[in-house]
């Protein structure tokens, strides 16, 4: 559902194939844990978003899921 979503995004569509393959691959964890705060009242996201070190490889990044 996520990923339908981002094909029908103008600027995204605008993109190479390439681009928008290398745009999903290294954003779909963002991705994710934005669809699944839409649906959040369905699940708890904290298992989710507690600590992303546990997994092999990965660096440690923030988001930021409310508005400035």
């Amino acid at each position: 559902m996520a990923v339908r979503w981002v094909k029908s995004v103008p600027a995204f569509c605008r993109l190479s194939t390439g681009d928008q393959r290398v745009l999903l691959q290294n954003g779909w964890r963002e991705l994710f844990l934005l669809t699944a705060a839409q649906f959040s009242s369905a699940f708890s996201l904290q298992p989710a978003v507690a600590s992303p070190s546990h997994l092999p490889g990965q660096s440690h990044r923030t988001v930021n899921l409310t508005p400035n």
